[in-house]
């Protein structure tokens, strides 16, 4: 990987704090994040979303929702729920809609 320029660096930096708020905000699924508290708790999902944020985007939707429900209940060991697509179909707008990253 190529350095990041000064100018790319605080382009991804503003992405990738956006996002820690939305993860924190939105789908916080161990109810850990709070505004004087755990911000950093999701940072270690972020690579993967960023993999995923260059998907076509006809598939980016469902393979955010298919990644986020494999990381909550397989590495989160929240097991499996039949409310999770539903609720995190929201969130994962919400990350489509900041874009992909610079």
């Amino acid at each position: 990987m190529y350095p990041l320029s000064n100018h790319d660096r605080s382009g991804w930096t503003q992405w990738h704090w956006e996002l820690r708020e939305l993860l924190n905000s939105e789908w916080d699924p161990l109810g850990v994040a709070d505004p004087s508290g755990v911000d950093d708790e999701y940072d270690s999902y972020v690579n993967g979303i960023v993999v995923l944020m260059k998907s076509p985007e006809k598939k980016l939707q469902s393979e955010l929702i298919a990644y986020l429900t494999y990381v909550e209940a397989e590495w989160m060991g929240l097991g499996p729920s039949d409310s999770r697509p539903g609720r995190l179909q929201g969130v994962v707008m919400k990350v489509v809609a900041l874009g992909a990253p610079p």
